[in-house]
């Protein structure tokens, strides 16, 4: 699998591994929130994928669905991590896994833009996936919507508007 010392890794796993292991891969819970993620538009396909690793210089792809399956990588390999989407939604484990194996860690997202992860920048990208995927802004929005609305009510009835 490896190409000058380097491994290209393209996951196939669930989004919420860790949700799914908590309520099982058919939940509805899960299954709405993955309809929220696959229907941004913004994550590539399998395909297309293998076809921009091979354009960067990949031998072959190793594709995996747990991060238990992620080679053992010594200190002087590396690992390119290839992300469908900007996020890299669901590879959190993986990457766990391979930045204690001491690799050096690189991404090549759908986006065909290429960096290497380090982890400041790792921390950085949990954040915005927490952000992505838990739906933190739109939860805020409706949050603030639902106290706005029956104080601007109030207002409005106080003006005499209503």
């Amino acid at each position: 699998m490896a190409t000058d010392g380097r491994v290209f890794i393209q996951y196939t796993g669930p989004v919420y591994p860790g949700l799914t292991k908590l309520f099982g891969p058919g939940s509805r819970f899960v299954a709405r929130l993955l309809t929220h993620i696959s229907h941004n538009g913004r994550a590539r396909s399998a395909e297309y994928m293998r076809a921009l690793a091979v354009a960067n210089g990949a031998g072959s792809v190793l594709a995996i669905a747990r991060a238990s399956r992620v080679p053992r990588l010594g200190a002087g390999s590396e690992a390119v991590l290839l992300w469908p989407d900007a996020n890299g939604l669901g590879w959190g484990p993986v990457e766990r896994k391979l930045m204690r194996s001491g690799a050096r860690i690189s991404v090549l997202s759908g986006r065909r833009r290429s960096f290497e992860l380090t982890a400041t920048r790792w921390r950085g990208i949990r954040f915005r996936r927490l952000l992505e995927k838990y739906l933190v802004g739109e939860a805020a929005f409706t949050a603030a919507f639902l106290v706005a609305t029956p104080v601007l009510m109030a207002w409005d009835f106080v003006r005499g508007k209503t």
